[in-house]
């Protein structure tokens, strides 16, 4: 969930992505996670929270958000 937007479902996530892969997402990311299989992407989805605790100070620093604000 975002605080400004409700959440969007995941394949509209992976859509966006893909769309804004060498402008905004970095390509071969994008690349690597569109050649996995549905069960894969969802799995690497799953550690994303673990992903944004671990980034949780360099986030705040940086005036973006907090885990705080997200939930």
């Amino acid at each position: 969930k975002r605080v400004y937007n409700p959440p969007f479902p995941h394949e509209k996530a992976v859509a966006i992505i893909s769309e804004g892969r060498g402008s905004h997402f970095d390509m071969q990311l994008v690349i690597l996670y569109s050649k996995a299989d549905t069960s894969n992407r969802r799995r690497i989805a799953a550690g994303f929270p673990e992903l944004a605790a671990a980034y949780n100070d360099w986030f705040e620093s940086k005036g973006v958000f907090t885990l705080e604000e997200r939930a």
